[in-house]
């Protein structure tokens, strides 16, 4: 028998090892295991992988995962277990992602409508609507204990709790309470949260909101007022007037009646509550260079307010909800 050369074993030698090293790499930074991304609506379930506990719920990402066929258990209170099965491959990462089925057997709870309650009203209140009704169901097969809860003050749930049996409803109101009445303008929010504190299937929210806007009050007000004789200006008009502003803008007028020679009074004038107002007066007889001071006071509702030493008369004060003037901090 003939001997193979030399040159032929090696040359058949390098042949195999390319071939063994190309189809199995095994060199340093070549990954060996996968991974898998566990997703589930909805979230919270406990992750199983090939029947071991990963201690894990979803949404996880399970890492280090040989190679392969994988059984893949979702387990959630309430639900219908999920099994599946992916193919992981080294240095990859395989999806599972999975919609649970809630357990007939298990309660669960509905809400309706889907609404949430929006409320409005000046400040003091009223607001409307004051109130939203919810109906609460339980769809399931067995009994739920359930509660209703809100965060804010202003916000009353009745009733807060209870029990429901399969198939069952019942109803709760979440109002406006009094507390609103004593919240400043502006827009505030609030969200009541149901809970099946059975097993949890069915929970939800529902948004609350409050706007709430400046009141008005319609107010009297009364000027002790002298004109200086001769008049700069006697061509003007013939009264004072009172003028008025809440802000860069607005500008509300209004003629003054004269009560007697040194009191003149407007009829009623709306202000809104809680807001700086700034009042006084203007005279087209008297503004024509005139320095003596031609009003001496100016009252709101009766309620004297300090003019100084303004010519015409110059003062700011507020109105508060309940209707007592007050001067600005």
């Amino acid at each position: 028998m003939k001997i193979p050369s030399l040159r032929f074993l090696l040359i058949a030698f390098a042949v195999l090892f390319a071939f063994a090293c190309g189809s199995n790499p095994t060199g340093p930074g070549v990954p060996t295991t996968g991974s898998i991304r566990v997703t589930s609506v909805p979230t919270g379930a406990q992750v199983f992988l090939d029947g071991v506990d990963k201690a894990q719920t979803t949404d996880c990402t399970l890492t280090n995962v040989a190679p392969g066929s994988r059984a893949v258990r979702l387990v959630k209170a309430g639900y219908a277990d999920y099994q599946g099965t992916t193919t992981v491959t080294a240095g990859a990462t395989a999806n599972v992602a999975a919609t649970l089925t809630p357990d007939a057997q298990a309660g669960a709870l509905s809400v309706t409508p889907a609404n949430g309650l929006a409320s409005s009203g000046a400040t003091g209140g009223p607001f409307t609507p004051a109130n939203q009704a919810y109906t609460l169901q339980n769809t399931g097969g067995s009994a739920i204990n359930w509660t209703v809860a809100a965060t804010q003050a202003w916000v009353t749930v009745a009733p807060a709790s209870g029990t429901l049996g399969a198939g069952l409803s019942t109803q709760i109101t979440a109002s406006i309470n009094n507390a609103a009445n004593t919240l400043a303008a502006g827009d505030y929010t609030d969200t009541l949260t149901f809970t099946n504190t059975t097993n949890a299937v069915g929970n939800t929210t529902r948004s609350v909101s409050l706007q709430i806007t400046p009141a008005s009050q319609t107010l009297s007000v009364t000027v002790d007022y002298t004109r200086v004789l001769p008049m700069p200006n006697p061509n003007g008009l013939d009264f004072p007037i009172l003028a008025w502003s809440t802000g860069p803008g607005h500008l509300g007028t209004r003629g003054l009646t004269k009560v007697n020679d040194d009191v003149f009074t407007s009829p009623f004038v709306p202000f809104l509550t809680e807001t700086v107002i700034r009042i006084w007066i203007l005279d087209d007889k008297m503004h024509n260079g005139t320095t003596q001071i031609v009003c001496r006071t100016i009252k709101v509702n009766g309620q004297v307010l300090d003019v100084g030493t303004t010519i015409y008369g110059e003062t700011s004060f507020i109105i508060g909800t309940n209707g007592v003037v007050r001067k600005p901090v």
